[in-house]
């Protein structure tokens, strides 16, 4: 990936194989390793 470039993340809760929610992270490089808990 880019330096500064946006990512979109998706998440399936149910298992249907669709997402079922999206988190937009914009300027990813500002984006740290403990700031997501999965």
């Amino acid at each position: 990936m880019d330096s500064g470039a946006d990512v979109l993340l998706r998440g399936d809760v149910d298992g249907d194989g669709q997402a079922d929610f999206e988190i937009q992270v914009n300027d990813l490089a500002a984006l740290g390793a403990n700031d997501l808990l999965l």
